[in-house]
């Protein structure tokens, strides 16, 4: 996991870098340099482990609650934010690979 993908999960969370350093028992300083600093790189196992883990809480939590409420439209709301946040983690995975080979990739044009 790199330090933007860490940041897209927080984000996805709607968790601020304050809310996350808590969960984590480090510091605001902390989640801010994983963020900036390992933008291209891979983030610490300990940290990235940290954030599945806050990750699968969260979703866990959504689709109790919406079991738990009889509410079938926000369980069903639930599973297509989640597919919706996995594209969207793809969509960035591609990118950053697109980014790191360049202009090795040939594209084909249509006519």
């Amino acid at each position: 996991m790199t330090g933007a993908e860490f940041k897209a999960i927080r984000e996805s969370m709607g968790y601020t870098q304050e809310r996350i350093a808590q969960c984590m028992g480090c510091t605001v300083n902390n989640i801010y340099k994983t963020e900036k600093q390992y933008r291209g790189r891979e983030v610490s196992g300990l940290m990235a482990a940290a954030m599945r883990l806050l990750k699968e809480n969260y979703e866990l939590r959504n689709e109790v609650m919406g079991y738990r409420t009889g509410d079938k439209a926000f369980a069903r709301k639930s599973g297509k934010l989640n597919r919706l946040q996995e594209l969207r983690q793809m969509k960035a995975l591609a990118e950053e690979q697109i980014r790191l080979e360049g202009d090795s990739i040939a594209v084909p044009r249509g006519k």
